[in-house]
């Protein structure tokens, strides 16, 4: 057995059958959660779950596994946590899943990665959620940690580079609240790298490997202008790799990040284009007061939705507004929005974006969907452990985006 195989086998033995259930929080909160993408189970040894992530291709179709051990199906958009299970013979690793997410027992199904010669994935077989049988080969890319300067932080990142001579489309993750690192939006880079991106993922300043001071969960004008400066860093320095076509270089934006992206766009002429998933387009104090009315995702409110959006646009512009990002957004972006997300109000930000008038955007509301797009009941923290999919049409919403306006190598 591998030896980060046995890790993982005791760190599900310390962590028992605990179901966790993540406290996403709002782009504008002082808060350590964040959207529910992100956040690991308690007690899960993250470390050796990073020997099994990647892409796994299966003709047409793409799986991915985190970094967090979860799996991922990009067709059905089925999603759940993998847990170790013994059986396996020399030169493989079996894994099993529950019924949901993060529900892990009674057992549904497993799936066995075959190793190679250094105890890493080539190859994973098995039944996966859905009862869908599963043969696929692990997408072999090429990952390069690296190093970058921004004014009074040095930022570490990973860029991930696909398979094929390129020059690839390259993306920045940007992610929402929090003193997040790299791994965090693990989901969203599988989703990229699956499409042929070359995809930079960082630690934030004071966060991980990166040097400075983090400048805080609150969303600022202060606050999103460093991390801004943070994610521009960023871009210009994937822009400069020579495996990346400088003419499709952008930002993914989730929660905060879609904040913080646009007015990092701004800051660097080369970027063409944005993906903003759970983006406010709102104030601070207005997404404040939005996600007040459901005490933060844990209840749905009493009031009417006429009367919380009433209240959200007559609330002060205080903390960071993206108005005038907004306005100097003058790039193709899609923005895509959970019907149930709790967070954000999306009806009046997707009233705030139709107000600008500009062709080159596009919004999709997903029904169903909570702030970070699982597909729940009513969009709350309690429905997301039990929870089985993402909201249905979000990959191929994604996919059918990018190929309308990027191109690719063949």
């Amino acid at each position: 057995m591998p030896a980060w195989l046995g890790a993982l086998a005791g760190a599900a033995a310390l962590a028992g059958c605990a179901v966790a259930t993540p406290s996403p929080a709002g782009p504008g909160r002082s808060t350590a959660g964040q959207a529910a993408r992100g956040a690991a189970p308690p007690g899960v040894m993250r470390e050796p779950f990073s020997r099994l992530e990647g892409v796994y291709r299966q003709g047409r179709r793409a799986f991915v596994v985190t970094y967090q051990g979860w799996w991922l199906d990009l067709r059905s958009g089925q999603i759940r946590q993998l847990s170790p299970a013994g059986g396996a013979e020399p030169g493989e690793a079996d894994f099993g899943y529950g019924p949901g997410w993060q529900v892990s027992a009674p057992i549904q199904g497993r799936l066995r990665f075959e190793l190679d010669a250094a105890g890493n994935p080539v190859k994973v077989s098995g039944i996966a959620p859905g009862q869908m049988p599963v043969d696929a080969a692990r997408v072999r890319t090429r990952a390069h940690d690296v190093r970058f300067p921004s004014t009074g932080a040095v930022i570490a990142a990973t860029v991930t580079i696909p398979p094929g001579p390129g020059p690839h489309p390259g993306i920045v993750i940007v992610q929402g609240s929090g003193p997040l690192g790299r791994h965090f939006e693990s989901i969203s880079q599988g989703i990229y790298l699956s499409m042929g991106f070359a995809v930079l993922a960082f630690d934030k300043r004071g966060t991980g490997s990166s040097t400075g001071v983090y400048p805080g969960d609150l969303a600022t004008p202060q606050t999103i202008g460093i991390e801004a400066a943070d994610a521009a860093a960023a871009a210009r320095f994937l822009l400069a790799q020579p495996q990346v076509d400088k003419r499709q270089v952008g930002f993914d934006g989730n929660s905060q990040g879609g904040w913080v992206a646009p007015l990092a766009a701004r800051r660097v002429p080369g970027i063409r284009f944005a993906i903003l998933i759970a983006a406010p387009a709102v104030t601070a104090n207005q997404q404040g007061v939005y996600a007040d009315f459901s005490g933060g995702s844990q209840y749905v409110p009493a009031e009417p939705n006429q009367v919380i959006d009433a209240a959200v646009r007559a609330a002060p512009g205080e903390g960071y507004d993206p108005a005038p990002a907004l306005a100097a957004l003058r790039i193709p972006a899609l923005w895509i929005y959970g019907q149930l997300d709790r967070q954000v109000p999306v009806r009046v930000c997707v009233a705030k974006l139709a107000s600008y008038h500009d062709r080159r955007w596009t919004v999709h509301v997903l029904a169903g969907g909570s702030h970070g797009l699982i597909a729940t009941r009513h969009g709350l923290d309690t429905g997301l452990a039990a929870a089985t999919r993402f909201a249905p049409g979000y990959f191929a919403a994604v996919r059918a985006w990018v190929a309308a306006h990027l191109t690719f190598p063949r």
